[in-house]
């Protein structure tokens, strides 16, 4: 399968897209790549274009599969890792009919396509010698069976191509919140499978780097036996004939991989690096000159399920604890991920079945996070057994940085960091002098 290496004409960077780019297209429409991946056993999609009222026919970000789906029926099962799915999901009413199975991506970075099988995968673009290699390279070595388990969606090949990779991966599903939900049990497996994904990344030394749902999870639908279900799941395939959501991580764009050796507890980052990722826990909203990533993860993922699945806790009542231990600014309090899934894993063997199948009306707040109160709607004597997981005020010291450094920022985003990180080595040396100058005499 010898062919000369593709010239990639673009430039990127990890955390930004590229929507629009016309030098992406036509990287990735030109028939020299459409024939390298053919010869690697992959079929790009055809891409979609749309005729606007000036008469214009223009290229869009949507892509079509070249090969139909073989089967009349409206679903598809197909053999894990790879997605089954569904014919109907372009199909809108009140709009012109689309071709089946189409994908909208805007980033550039990747494409849909077909194996020699017609299965469907994504692939993605990625530099040589970086962490998001290292990190997809890591899970390309992995059991199947142990990343199902947890919730992470397996890197099946790594094409490489002169400084760059191309990595092969099931296709996932367009949006975290389609179906829409309809039972408690539902946005619990997504909770669940969050923190399982978490602690096994964290486990390995890794960190995601920017936890959102937006851009992290996948959700796809799977044929698996009964076996394989516990209760809720089997609800779920009963609900949606014999078709099963799961979730799982899948994308690594801001990820650092630490040594096998180093100690979590003992690495940071300055705190720049925070920047531009879906860093909602304030860690670095003080001025702080660096942080702690695997805390970082935890608060971030923290804070999507109070922004999304907040109102729950009304229901499930251990999800305000959880969820403060999550998100509290006290970073030595914080639960790890590895706590935070345990912690979950027994409340939710506490609840009540009937519980879990009720339907759960409005689980949103719609509010930024720390503009309301998960405990409002826990009763009283939940909220005082659970009261020792409860976020502390915010100290005013730490209030008094966050409010310098949002108008500090605005001049210089470096002025305050730069400032404590001196003041903590002035700090530092003063008590080392002290220390030596007052040493305690021992009596002889």
């Amino acid at each position: 399968m010898e062919s000369p290496p593709l010239k990639v004409t673009f430039s990127f960077k990890a955390g930004q897209g590229g929507s629009g780019d016309p030098e992406r297209r036509e990287f990735w429409d030109s028939p020299d790549t459409i024939e390298w991946f053919k010869l690697r056993g992959y079929t790009l999609y055809q891409r979609g274009y749309a005729t606007y009222s000036t008469g214009a026919t223009l290229p869009t970000d949507s892509s079509y599969p070249v090969f139909p789906p073989e089967s009349d029926s409206e679903f598809v099962d197909v053999e894990y890792p790879y997605s089954s799915y569904d014919v109907r999901v372009n199909v809108w009413e009140g709009f012109p009919p689309q071709p089946p199975l189409g994908a909208c991506e805007t980033t550039g970075k990747v494409v849909f396509a077909q194996d020699t099988h017609k299965r469907h995968v994504a692939i993605k673009i990625v530099h040589a010698d970086t962490d998001e290699y290292r990190v997809l390279r890591f899970l390309n070595q992995q059991n199947l069976e142990v990343l199902k388990k947890s919730c992470i969606l397996p890197v099946l090949e790594l094409l490489p191509n002169d400084g760059f990779w191309f990595a092969v991966m099931p296709r996932w599903g367009p949006d975290l919140f389609r179906p829409s939900f309809t039972y408690m049990f539902e946005i619990i497996e997504i909770m669940h499978s969050c923190l399982k994904g978490l602690s096994y990344l964290h486990e390995h030394n890794i960190v995601h780097g920017d936890i959102r749902f937006e851009n992290v999870l996948l959700s796809h639908f799977s044929n698996m036996s009964n076996e394989d279900f516990n209760d809720i799941n089997v609800w779920c395939k009963e609900r949606r004939e014999n078709r099963v959501i799961r979730y799982a991580l899948c994308d690594y764009d801001l990820s650092i991989m630490f040594p096998p050796t180093a100690n979590k507890t003992e690495c940071r980052l300055p705190h720049y690096e925070s920047w531009g990722t879906f860093n909602l826990s304030y860690d670095t909203a003080g001025g702080e000159y660096d942080y702690d990533p695997f805390a970082l993860d935890v608060g971030g993922l923290g804070v999507q399920f109070a922004q999304n699945f907040g109102l729950a806790a009304a229901k499930i009542h251990f999800l305000a604890p959880l969820i403060d231990k999550m998100t509290t600014w006290d970073i030595s309090q914080r639960f790890t991920a590895s706590e935070a899934l345990i912690f979950f894993e027994e409340r939710l063997a506490e609840v009540p079945e009937e519980e879990l199948r009720d339907y759960i009306g409005a689980i949103s707040p719609h509010k930024a996070y720390l503009e309301w109160d998960i405990w409002a709607r826990v009763p009283a004597e939940v909220a005082e057994d659970w009261k020792s997981y409860r976020t502390p005020p915010i100290p005013w010291h730490l209030q008094t940085f966050r409010f310098l450094d949002r108008h500090l920022s605005r001049l210089n985003p470096y002025i305050l960091p730069k400032t404590r990180f001196y003041l903590s080595c002035l700090a530092s040396v003063f008590k080392t002098v002290y220390s030596f100058v007052f040493s305690s005499k021992i009596a002889i």
